[in-house]
């Protein structure tokens, strides 16, 4: 009967010290999750905000080739006036 209760103590021990060893283990995990979540919240803010920056790039591109075409327009037109006054 003694040895039973030494069994079960020296059990209990183990397993103590095995759920000791799992908490540790799982804070570990936990700790690496956090710091990956954390990358992964910088690295979408930088994905954020390059896509808001490319967004206000194009919108600068297109008002830009609008003006660009509009001056083409108006020196197509300064150029076909030019021809006609010179008799061509």
């Amino acid at each position: 009967m003694k040895e039973i209760v030494r069994l079960i103590e020296g059990l209990s021990s183990e397993i103590q010290a095995l759920s000791n060893k799992m908490d540790s283990g799982f804070a570990e995990i936990s700790a690496k999750f956090d710091r990956q979540e954390a990358r992964l919240d910088r690295h979408g803010a930088l994905l954020q905000t390059g896509s808001r920056w490319v967004n206000r790039m194009n919108q600068w591109a297109e008002r830009i080739d609008r003006i660009n075409a509009d001056c083409d327009r108006r020196i197509k037109g300064l150029d076909e006036r030019i021809q006609k006054l010179e008799g061509g």
